[in-house]
């Protein structure tokens, strides 16, 4: 697939890693029914082919924050030669109350995530690998609780 003028495209205004990347260029990601969407990440460019995630992604699924990628020449991954250890999770805040809201950011926020937003709704978090579970079982708690939306970035183990 290859992007058209019109297309929709979620933007990363605040890479957490912009002092670091050198390179932008568009993933494709699910749209609804024929609209076509992508995002634009945020990259360190090591050569043609290489290239290092400098912001933790939105909406593009098994990609994370510092990931090294080997790219073709329409800049599609190949593969992840190495992996960052790092552990994607986005936030949905969309029908919560300011108050709760509050809380629940303040609860994230002691358990030291890297973090990145979309919008004043939607934050992308970023953990290592050995926090992972734990992390996920606050935000879980959050969830059932009411406070929160949340998924992981993965769908591969």
């Amino acid at each position: 697939m290859k992007y058209q003028q019109g297309d929709y495209v979620a933007v990363h205004a605040d890479p957490v890693w912009r002092v670091r990347s050198n390179f932008v260029f568009r993933m494709p990601i699910e749209g609804e029914g024929d609209e076509r969407h992508w995002e634009q990440l945020w990259w360190e460019r090591l050569s043609d082919t290489r290239f290092v995630l400098c912001c933790i992604s939105f909406f593009a699924y098994d990609l994370s924050l510092g990931d090294e990628v080997v790219v073709d020449a329409d800049r599609s991954i190949l593969e992840i030669p190495k992996p960052s250890g790092q552990w994607t999770y986005r936030v949905w805040f969309g029908d919560v109350a300011p108050d709760r809201r509050e809380a629940a950011l303040e609860r994230i926020e002691t358990e030291g995530p890297i973090m990145e937003w979309s919008s004043e709704n939607l934050l992308a978090l970023s953990v290592s690998a050995d926090k992972s579970e734990q992390f996920a079982d606050v935000l879980a708690d959050m969830q059932t609780g009411g406070l929160l939306r949340y998924e992981t970035g993965r769908t591969k183990a």
